[in-house]
C-alpha cells in the first residue's frame, strides 16, 4: 500500500494520466515557494513514448497553477487547466505542433 503522499494519484487529472499509460516517475519533497502560502510537491510523469508532464501538486492533491508537457527536445507546452493537461496526455505522440496549439488553455513555450 502506498503512503499518503501518493493519495493524489487517485484524483483528477492524475488518475486519468495513469489510465492513458502515464507513470509517476518522480515525486519531489514538499517545498514552499517564495511568497506562497502553502507547500507544493513537484510530480513528474512519463509515458512509453518518452513524453514528460510535470505538475505542481498542492497539499490537497490538486494540480496547482499549470502543467508542463514536453514531447521532444524542441517542443514544450503549458497546460493551464487540468482538462488541458489530460488533452495533451491523450494526444498522439506524433501530433503536429499546430494541432497541439489548438487545444484550449494550452500554449507553447520557448527556451
Amino acid at each position: 500500500m502506498r503512503s499518503r503522499q501518493y493519495k493524489f494519484l487517485t484524483q483528477y487529472p492524475f488518475a486519468e494520466l495513469q489510465l492513458l499509460g502515464w507513470q509517476l516517475t518522480q515525486l519531489a519533497p514538499p517545498k514552499r515557494r517564495p511568497g506562497a502560502a502553502d507547500f507544493i510537491r513537484r510530480a513528474m510523469f512519463a509515458d512509453p513514448h518518452e513524453r514528460v508532464m510535470v505538475f505542481d501538486v498542492d497539499r490537497h492533491g490538486r494540480m496547482r497553477d499549470h502543467a508542463t508537457y514536453t514531447c521532444d527536445d524542441d517542443s514544450s507546452w503549458i497546460a493551464e487547466t487540468a482538462q488541458a493537461a489530460v488533452r495533451l496526455a491523450a494526444s498522439d505522440p506524433d501530433t503536429a505542433a499546430g494541432e497541439l496549439a489548438r487545444i484550449e488553455d494550452v500554449r507553447q513555450i520557448f527556451f
